[in-house]
């Protein structure tokens, strides 16, 4: 199967990075491609020491051209896109699938740390290994989608159980999280997809104001899916949590999720607001409920923390 597929991957600066990429994914590819859009560390010299096709383009503050500069060097019948914070922790496909024409892409689970270790990550879906055809390409200057151009040539797109696991959000710099924000402000922002992530990126900086007022104006987007606009309504919920806003919180609250990690982050939040409000049996009830225990989203060291303080109220 490795031989039908190259990864193609966009580095810039990744030299703690590279390596640890690279000897995740060489059993499941036969070609490497490595496109550098402009390092000044060592990032070319552990690309060419590693056995890969090492390219360089000039970064235009477009994420989609960049990656569609790599696709373009891949010799095999299928690409997998991996960036070097990444690596593969699963790679479960069906050789048949890879055979079946009308399949275009596979939907692959993204992990991504939010800590240290393993436990607290959120978790996505997002179209990783698809056909190398030449009207499959990324679009989008930043958070760049492949899956419309994979629908247009009238192809499916297959759930699989490839699975990636993500450690750029643990320790992301002011700086990077600066430029997406520039390229977020410059994006298509009636595309509430755009404009769910430049909250999110607002938010990270902590311009709270900011981001509330663009979470607010999608809470109910038709455009998003339902998992996005609860993730929507529970950082209203803990921006309004921030300002004391205990009231907006249950509002933004106000709902129940089919999904575990989400509803566990709902009650954390719901907790905090209990908490704040000296509703101590049912904050100490929501920390003990088993979506808080079981939620990826949530640390759980915070959990503890409170449940100890709530434990000492007499």
């Amino acid at each position: 199967m490795r031989e039908k597929i190259t990864a193609c991957i966009i580095v810039k600066n990744e030299e703690e990075n590279l390596e640890r990429c690279l000897d995740s994914i060489r059993e499941y590819v036969s070609q490497i491609v490595v496109v550098d859009t402009g390092s000044v560390d060592i990032t070319p010299l552990i690309a060419s020491q590693n056995n890969v096709d090492l390219f360089f383009h000039k970064w235009n503050k477009d994420f989609s051209e960049a990656r569609n500069n790599s696709l373009k060097y891949a010799r095999n019948e299928w690409i997998l896109v991996i960036d070097a914070d990444e690596v593969i922790e699963n790679f479960g496909i069906d050789e048949n699938k890879l055979n079946d024409k009308s399949i275009g892409g596979f939907a692959c689970t993204i992990l991504n740390n939010l800590n240290d270790d393993n436990e607290l990550h959120s978790k996505h879906t997002y179209t990783r290994l698809f056909r190398n055809h030449p009207q499959i390409r990324f679009s989008g200057n930043i958070h760049e989608q492949i899956k419309d151009s994979i629908l247009a040539q009238n192809l499916k797109i297959e759930e699989s159980n490839v699975i990636f696991r993500h450690f750029g959000y643990v320790d992301t710099s002011t700086d990077k999280k600066l430029r997406n924000k520039e390229l977020l402000e410059n994006s298509d922002l009636n595309d509430d997809f755009n404009k769910m992530n430049l909250a999110d990126t607002e938010f990270s900086l902590e311009n709270i104001y900011k981001a509330f007022l663009l979470y607010d104006e999608i809470k109910d987007s038709n455009l998003l899916s339902n998992d996005q606009k609860e993730k929507v309504k529970i950082r209203l919920a803990q921006i309004s949590l921030k300002q004391n806003r205990i009231q907006d919180v249950l509002k933004f609250t106000d709902f129940n999720s089919t999904d575990i990690d989400l509803e566990g982050l709902r009650k954390f939040v719901l907790a905090a607001a209990y908490l704040d409000s000296q509703k101590y049996i049912e904050a100490k009830n929501l920390y003990q409920s088993d979506e808080v225990t079981k939620s990826s989203l949530v640390d759980k060291d915070i959990v503890m923390k409170a449940l100890n303080a709530l434990y000492s109220i007499k």
